[in-house]
């Protein structure tokens, strides 16, 4: 396959979209999905909804989804002064919220801004070791008062979010504060554009999901309405090859995606996905015939949208495809494109593969 398409990739990024503020990436994924000859449709919540069936369908109705929002912030409160208090939209790192560049996104565009943070001269000894509570959050956009943070747009409700950026490093790594789930989002995209070019296969309904950051719950009706025997969720998991995460996992960039075997939240909550043992063997087989390198997905502490559609249609078949992810959750998520190249190849390798039949039934 040919190598990753940055430049799509790279609006895709810089495209803001926080969870339940969706809209500007609803508009730009339904755009390139009908470049790619597909008729989407938007549903009530703003799942963005496209149906590829082949003149001649051959094999179960698979469900292929990515969620299209991201983490950030939303504003609490206008002060006086012209700053914002904020609170998190999603599982932003505590740790990397102060001190960072930021934009608010306004009808009359991006406002740009940063975290404040005490200034280093000032700050006591015990502060240099201690990350500020959320209480003491705040949003410098520039605005001297209340009424010139008005005037540039910002109110209590508006979102908040990293500042878009996208960076080539080295080799095949990219850097941006949105990879989760924008590399999902791009692999959907490429993947529907082959499938368009099929006569025959395995129906498939792709889905850009809305609100995954946030309850995790926004897939849910259009899963419903879909109806598939089977599914297959695109998103990234935590790479475990820096030198602060040895020996927590073996999942590292590079050596190919990541096939979901098991994920758990574990915090507070039971909530995670036990893939279905015939499709995570089916997406291994794909990758042995292709020659594709693969890793397994085992991994605590991750929640994914597949948690909530489970139990769904007497029960629904899932497995996922995840691309290893250095620094999750935090504006300089890396990633490396070679292992999204090759799980585009995978996705299209299991869907072919699953028009000769899948046994799907559990029991010996």
């Amino acid at each position: 396959m040919a190598s990753a398409d940055c430049a799509l990739l790279q609006r895709l990024c810089e495209t803001v979209s926080v969870s339940g503020y969706e809209d500007a990436m609803i508009s730009l994924f339904s755009d390139e999905l009908r470049k790619r000859g597909l008729d989407p449709r938007v549903d009530k919540l703003g799942n963005v909804v496209a149906a590829q069936t082949p003149a001649q369908p051959v094999g179960p109705h698979i469900l292929l989804w990515a969620h299209m929002d991201q983490v950030g912030f939303i504003v609490t409160q206008v002060l006086d002064t012209g700053f914002l208090r904020v609170a998190r939209v999603g599982g932003v790192s505590r740790r990397f919220g102060v001190g960072t560049e930021i934009v608010v996104p306004t009808p009359g565009g991006l406002v740009p801004g940063v975290m404040g943070i005490k200034s280093h001269h000032l700050a006591t000894p015990e502060e240099e070791y201690q990350i500020p509570p959320m209480s003491d959050w705040y949003v410098d956009i520039g605005a001297r008062n209340s009424e010139e943070a008005a005037a540039l747009g910002a109110e209590v409700g508006r979102v908040v979010a990293f500042a878009p950026r996208f960076r080539k490093l080295g080799g095949a790594r990219v850097s941006s504060p949105s990879l989760d789930n924008r590399l999902g989002c791009y692999l959907l995209l490429e993947v529907a554009g082959e499938l368009a070019k099929r006569t025959t296969g395995c129906p498939v309904t792709l889905v850009g999901s809305v609100l995954e950051e946030f309850n995790l719950r926004g897939l849910v009706p259009a899963a419903r309405a879909a109806a598939p025997e089977l599914a297959l969720g695109i998103d990234v998991t935590p790479a475990c090859d820096p030198p602060d995460l040895a020996g927590r996992g073996s999942l590292a960039l590079g050596r190919g995606p990541a096939v979901k075997v098991m994920d758990f939240h574990g915090r507070g909550t039971v909530d995670g996905v036990m893939a279905a043992p015939a499709v995570v063997a089916a997406l291994e087989a794909s990758a042995r015939r292709r020659g594709l390198h693969i890793q397994k997905e085992v991994v605590l502490g991750v929640l994914t949208e597949g948690s909530r559609i489970s139990s769904l249609l007497e029960g629904l078949p899932l497995g996922g495809i995840s691309i290893p992810l250095r620094y999750t959750h935090t504006p300089v998520e890396t990633a490396d494109l070679a292992d999204v190249t090759a799980g585009i190849e995978l996705a299209l390798a299991f869907i072919e593969d699953a028009a000769a039949g899948l046994h799907l039934r559990r029991g010996l």
